[in-house]
């Protein structure tokens, strides 16, 4: 088996700590656990396509009160190559501990989720 990681280190005033991710395969259908889209917290939807085909991916989300309707989040183009990346709080606001179910068309995906958080005037981190 081969495994990989990626890391990035963000020393801006504005936006500062440590990222880290594991690299994952592909697929047609994953779930998304974690993240928040609260009052100073920002969390977004990663879709990188590595196919060569062209993916369209629906993101069915679950809140703390149940499913969760989301205008925008179905019919998503993800070029074959290509990435898309979305702010969950444009889609689901309000929601403390949400779950993302992604499912695609065509090309596979890899989906993640990335969160930041504010604190005041203060970055808390990524």
């Amino acid at each position: 088996d081969l495994a990989g990681a990626a890391s990035e280190i963000a020393t801006e005033p504005d936006l500062a700590g440590l990222a880290a991710t594991s690299c994952s395969e592909a697929t047609a259908d994953a779930w998304l656990v974690g993240g928040a889209t609260t009052t100073g917290r920002t969390t977004f939807v990663v879709l990188d396509n590595p196919s060569g085909v062209s993916s369209t991916v629906d993101l069915a989300i679950t809140g703390e009160d149940g499913a969760v309707s989301a205008p925008g989040a179905s019919g998503i183009s993800v070029p074959a190559g290509g990435r898309r990346v979305l702010s969950l709080a444009g889609l689901a606001p309000d929601l403390s501990s949400p779950v993302v179910h992604v499912q695609s068309r065509g090309g596979q995906v890899v989906a993640r989720l990335e969160q930041s958080t504010v604190r005041g005037l203060l970055a808390g981190g990524v």
